[in-house]
């Protein structure tokens, strides 16, 4: 099976039987067993990390240390927490939780208000008409109205959105298509340009992120040593051949399947193949294989410096305010037991600070919040009503 047939069918595995469920829309839910009153944090920057066994940590971004959590109740043999997000004013959480009580199926958004702790139910699976009001860009969850006061964004599955600092062009992009890019002009209604993909063949990856005005889209062929970056713009109407990233990656006696991303902060970007989920060919080498990250120069595709090269990224973010990243890595022979989040250097590189945490499969999210809840928060997601 190709690259590409491969990814189709991790991705219809995924939401197939989701999208046999049917959606039932629920009322607030109160905190169970929560302290009323939240601790007020001055719109200062959290780390926000979600454990799939429902664990939220509000972390300290300059000591690493969590200062603040939710725990929410979901079936422990379940499909659990899939992500968080945070709403564009710091007074909102949102995460991707099962759709039901048994919890065998993924996902719903729920959003939890972090002054008062109700919860309440927002969408149902991706792919349905709940999902259509809702972009969620770089970790954060807007209002497509709000977002662009006239046109349509198309929210789609598999498509995943990146919104320019100043909030006139939204990049929106997708690998299932090989790779499939929409660039929305907001100022303008969010009338959409479709950038027209050279002819370079099938089986690419794409990941992409802002860094001041520029766009920079990375793709890779995962089972070849392929890859090209792009540098666009708000003006950009064709992508062109891109940038011949320098070769890397190859392992003696290890398969190049390798699923990529990049990200930028500190002027820099950065390049890490992705580990400790479906697409981590460590289980498949007896050779060790470097983690880290890539400096990537996108004028030249040359690979400047290899920083971090002991961590193994499932994730990679950018802090909002300053120029440092934050990264999850996934060590050990098991992964989900053995998970690090690290502070990062923008500028060089270099690995700040490191901790341990708890056994888990975790996503993070880093934002200004308006407030924390106080110490072991206790909640309950809403429930569907039951059917007679």
């Amino acid at each position: 099976m190709n690259s590409r047939a491969r990814l189709t069918n991790i991705v219809w595995t995924a939401f197939l039987p989701c999208l046999a469920l049917s959606l039932i829309l629920s009322a607030h839910m109160p905190a169970v067993g929560a302290q009323t009153e939240p601790i007020k944090s001055g719109a200062n920057t959290f780390i926000i990390a979600a454990g799939r066994s429902g664990d939220v940590e509000f972390v300290d971004p300059a000591t690493l240390k969590t200062v603040s959590r939710i725990h929410i109740d979901v079936n422990p043999h379940g499909v659990g927490l899939n992500g968080v997000f945070v709403n564009e004013n710091g007074s909102t959480i949102y995460v991707e939780g099962p759709t039901s009580q048994e919890g065998h199926a993924c996902c719903s958004l729920y959003s939890i208000d972090l002054a008062t702790l109700e919860s309440r139910k927002e969408a149902g699976i991706w792919g349905s008409s709940s999902r259509e009001p809702i972009v969620i860009a770089d970790g954060v969850v807007y209002q497509a109205a709000k977002l662009a006061s006239s046109g349509v964004i198309k929210n789609e599955i598999g498509f995943g959105f990146h919104l320019s600092s100043n909030r006139s062009s939204l990049m929106g992009m997708t690998s299932s298509l090989g790779p499939e890019i929409d660039l929305y002009n907001l100022n303008a209604g969010a009338t959409i340009r479709k950038l027209k993909q050279p002819d370079l063949g099938e089986g690419w990856w794409a990941s992409g992120t802002w860094s001041g005005d520029n766009f920079y889209l990375y793709a890779n062929k995962p089972s070849q040593p392929d890859a090209r970056v792009w540098t666009l713009s708000s003006n950009t109407t064709q992508l062109g051949d891109g940038i011949i990233v320098d070769p890397h990656g190859e392992v003696p006696g290890c398969q190049h399947e390798i699923f990529e991303a990049v990200t930028a902060a500190g002027g820099n970007l950065f390049l890490y193949e992705l580990f400790g989920g479906k697409f981590d060919r460590r289980p498949g080498c007896e050779q060790h294989i470097p983690g880290g990250a890539w400096l990537l120069d996108p004028t030249t595709g040359r690979l400047v410096n290899h920083v971090a090269p002991d961590l193994y990224f499932s994730e990679l973010i950018p802090d909002p305010t300053q120029p440092i990243l934050y990264g999850l890595s996934a060590d050990g022979e098991n992964y989900y037991q053995s998970t690090k989040l690290a502070r990062i250097d923008a500028h060089d590189g270099n690995v700040l600070q490191v901790r341990a945490l708890d056994s888990d499969l975790w996503r993070i999210v880093t934002a200004p919040l308006q407030t924390v809840p106080t110490m072991d928060a206790h909640i309950a997601l809403p429930q569907p009503a039951k059917q007679n």
